[in-house]
């Protein structure tokens, strides 16, 4: 159910408020946010060189779309955000080519380059408005290649309860409570099955949750690999970007990206 409003926000009321806020979540890329750090693992994880092109739904500041452009010179990526400010501020930050396209979309259709090996929902699904889940899951089905998968990071049930309760300012225009079932449904939806969840602890114990909705859900032997060969496959870049020894470094790299092509000058902490 949501959490701020007993009416429906409108696209337009929803795109606006990401228009207002996109100041603020530019720390996200200066500072480096965990939330998006490990989300950015769970789908890294599933990315080998069967997998040709991936849809980013509510893709942002592009942060994540980057870092899997940069990570993965093989792969197409086609990123769309409802907000035009936010799509436009990605573009400036981190252009664009034949393998990484921004655009500004709600998904009420399937998007032009589908079908898609991978889809995400970053922090996005609780955010969409809980009547039109029936047309989006259609649109996802409809985009989704017949092995594709859906992969999702969601505050979870415990988190939206406790920001409502304690900090409703911290809750965004349209932000629900997310359960195990109606990411069940979800996965029937799509024709797919639920291959993965779980709870994760970023700020506070299992304050997010994870999953992956494949349609490719095969039953054959696994195939062995060395744990350390994994764990490189898997986090590469991501525990680079994790190195305290470097953070300040990067903030301070990425403070001067930011004045330099979007003309905004951050302090140096938040």
């Amino acid at each position: 159910m949501p959490l701020l409003h007993s009416h429906s926000p409108t696209t337009k009321d929803i795109a606006s408020f990401y228009d207002e806020t996109l100041r603020e979540r530019l720390w996200d890329y200066v500072d480096g946010n965990p939330r998006i750090i490990k989300g950015l693992g769970l789908v890294n994880s599933l990315i080998d060189r069967s997998t040709e092109k991936l849809l980013e739904i509510g893709c942002g500041l592009g942060i994540t779309s980057s870092e899997l452009a940069r990570a993965h010179k093989w792969l197409r990526i086609h990123a769309v955000d409802i907000s035009p400010a936010t799509i436009s501020t990605a573009r400036r930050l981190f252009g664009e080519n034949d393998r990484l396209v921004f655009e500004v979309s709600e998904v009420s259709e399937a998007p032009r380059f589908a079908p898609y090996d991978i889809i995400t929902l970053l922090d996005v699904y609780e955010h969409i408005p809980r009547e039109t889940w029936p047309r989006f899951h259609s649109t996802l089905g409809r985009s989704l290649s017949p092995t594709g998968a859906i992969v999702l990071t969601l505050p979870s049930p415990l988190h939206q309860e406790h920001l409502a309760r304690v900090n409703p300012s911290g809750l965004q225009i349209v932000d629900q409570v997310v359960e195990l079932k109606d990411l069940a449904a979800l996965a029937q939806d799509v024709s797919g099955c639920l291959v993965y969840f779980a709870y994760v602890s970023i700020w506070n114990t299992n304050d997010y949750m994870h999953a992956v909705i494949s349609r490719g859900c095969d039953y054959r032997p696994l195939k062995w690999q060395r744990p350390e060969k994994l764990l490189g496959r898997i986090n590469g870049r991501i525990l680079s970007w994790l190195d305290r020894t470097r953070r300040w470094d990067i903030a301070a790299r990425r403070r001067r990206l930011i004045q330099r092509r979007l003309g905004v000058t951050l302090g140096k902490a938040k």
